[in-house]
């Protein structure tokens, strides 16, 4: 399996919600449509840059730098799964 994506998905998701998006997409080991995976996982991360209460992987890594930032971050959002 392979994801390729842009930092607006890695901004607002941490590795636990990439996860819940291959969730019910496996028939006999294979997964069913790489597609509905990527589009899981470009809405999560759509919705969540657009929670000003979120507590964001961008938020997390600003504070770590001592800079302040509330919520997700609303950037670019591109993803294929392969």
């Amino acid at each position: 399996m392979l994801l390729v994506y842009s930092d607006g998905v890695s901004d607002n998701l941490f590795a636990k919600d990439y996860i819940k998006c291959f969730k019910g997409m496996f028939k006999q080991g294979i997964i069913t449509s790489y597609g509905e995976v990527a589009d899981c996982i470009a809405r999560k991360a759509y919705v969540l840059g657009k929670d000003s209460s979120y507590n964001s992987p961008f938020a997390m890594g600003a504070a770590a730098s001592g800079k302040r930032f509330n919520g997700g971050k609303h950037d670019d959002i591109t993803i294929t799964v392969a």
